[in-house]
């Protein structure tokens, strides 16, 4: 932080997508050790900041659009409340700037991919701007009661009102420091207070239906999920409320909104890094509380993504050499399919591995003996009906890899190979053996004092065509009216789930 800072214009203070009062606050707090600094934010912010910003004079903050701001006059970029490049959107280009002075102030633990800045000032702290007004105090800066309310309200925000466990004495203290300087705690209650409209009480209810709870070495975690058509602001809200409702100690609420998935984590168990689960899938945040954004996936495959990512962060997460079958029964490539079809019989099996020296050359399928046998050609070697398309797996493999083979590929036996010598076998009744007896991946519905029953709302709007989806609804609709139940059967529900 320079000592003395420049009035001129090329000085620029941002912070992150999506930004919140927090990041604001800092942004503010930034200005006042940066005079004539100008505050810029790269996107889109929280609904509550952006209905300040529209309703409110703040005539104390001076907030300048992106495309108002003169990139190339730019000489000092001051980053708060984040130090990753991914979330500043169009200013990561100054980052490539050899003219460019990089200042980050942010409360987020270090980790791969940070900005690498000439000057970076970290403090282990609940909210970014408890990290601001230790510099304020040191540097002897006064501030107005209007300034003190607004830094205020980015305390209370990110710290839960002093609720999170990653709230420490210093964002106490300097709670207590905007009090003496005039800060206005019903305006705090009241820009703090959300209000919800119709589009969230859907997805809280909806969040509400589908919440599942998994034990994950032993913890409590609940994934909940919902989607909408259109993008619904402050999801994040959602979220702390059903934590909230439900006495919750973990929760990843997850949303299909247009063409991208939104999942909030947030714990209130020490055990459960959010930040790290998140991190390991694009996104990041706090301990506590923490975000991801996907594109290009559906709701289904985000979940997947991300309870994988739970057993492998929890420790519950096999490898294939933990559950795969040994010693592995097989056939030589000479042969015949009758040989083949007796080994077939005798050990009640369905697949064989086909191989020579140790190395699988290929697998042979009762279905296709018995085809070759209706044809008279028993004593043919096995080597000219044996299929050569398939994948291998290996040791160390996770479970993951097991199920997007034999789920999503379809491919119902697995050779495990180490070192190019056929190890194990898995085949689809391993993989529905292990999961019917794990309890980590059989969860409990949230509201288990009902009927349970499968919500599919949310993969009627992301799987159908609108055409398809308004067909359905017009027909619910009519029977209703009329006092009937409208039902869908057979393979379309089959390929829907």
């Amino acid at each position: 932080m320079a000592e003395n800072s420049t009035d001129s214009p090329t000085t620029i203070i941002t912070s992150h997508l999506n930004a919140d009062f927090d990041a604001l606050a800092s942004s503010l707090a930034a200005s006042k050790l940066y005079p004539g600094a100008q505050i810029v934010l790269p996107g889109s912010q929280e609904r509550d900041l952006r209905d300040f910003l529209l309703q409110s004079s703040s005539y104390f903050i001076n907030v300048k659009r992106l495309k108002d701001i003169d990139l190339e006059k730019v000489k000092l970029l001051v980053i708060v409340d984040t130090r990753q490049r991914s979330r500043i959107g169009p200013l990561a280009s100054l980052l490539e700037r050899p003219d460019v002075e990089v200042h980050v102030f942010d409360h987020h633990p270090p980790s791969d991919g940070d900005i690498k800045a000439a000057k970076t000032f970290f403090g282990a702290v609940g909210a970014n701007t408890t990290l601001m007004i230790r510099f304020l105090r040191e540097r002897g800066v006064d501030i107005s009661p209007d300034e003190a309310t607004f830094l205020a309200v980015g305390i209370y925000e990110d710290t839960g009102s002093f609720t999170f466990s990653s709230t420490v004495p210093e964002d106490l203290e300097a709670a207590a420091w905007l009090l003496e300087k005039g800060a206005d705690l019903k305006a705090i209650s009241e820009l703090l207070g959300h209000r919800f409209t119709p589009e969230h009480v859907e997805l809280l209810n909806d969040l509400l239906n589908t919440a599942a709870t998994y034990t994950l070495a032993g913890i409590p975690v609940t994934l909940a999920k919902t989607s909408s058509p259109a993008y619904v602001e402050d999801f994040a809200v959602l979220a702390h409320e059903l934590m909230d409702m439900e006495k919750l100690p973990v929760i990843f609420a997850m949303a299909l909104m247009a063409d991208q998935v939104l999942i909030v984590g947030r714990s209130r168990d020490e055990r459960v890094d959010v930040s790290e689960v998140l991190k390991a899938i694009g996104g990041g945040g706090h301990p506590m509380a923490a975000s991801a954004t996907l594109k290009g996936l559906t709701l289904a495959e985000a979940e997947e993504r991300l309870i994988t990512e739970l057993h492998r962060q929890l420790g519950t997460e096999p490898k294939v050499k933990d559950i795969m079958s040994y010693p592995v029964l097989s056939v030589l490539p000479d042969t015949t399919i009758s040989q083949v079809n007796d080994k077939l019989t005798r050990y009640g099996i369905t697949v064989l591995p086909v191989v020579h020296e140790g190395k699988v050359l290929g697998l042979i399928s009762r279905r296709t003996v018995e085809k070759a046998i209706y044809h008279g050609l028993s004593d043919l070697p096995v080597r000219e009906y044996m299929t050569t398309d398939f994948e291998v797996i290996y040791p160390e493999d996770t479970f993951a890899r097991v199920q997007e083979l034999i789920v999503n590929r379809r491919q119902r036996f697995v050779p495990v190979v180490d070192k190019g010598r056929i190890e194990g076998v898995i085949t689809r009744t391993d993989l529905l053996q292990i999961l019917s007896g794990d309890a980590a991946r059989r969860p409990e519905a949230l509201l288990s004092g009902k009927e349970q029953r499968k919500n599919v709302l949310s993969l009627l709007r992301e799987k159908l065509p609108p055409h398809i989806l308004d067909l359905l609804m017009n027909a619910g609709d009519v029977a209703e009216a009329e006092g009937f139940h409208v039902y869908v059967v057979g393979g379309f529900v089959r390929d829907l789930l």
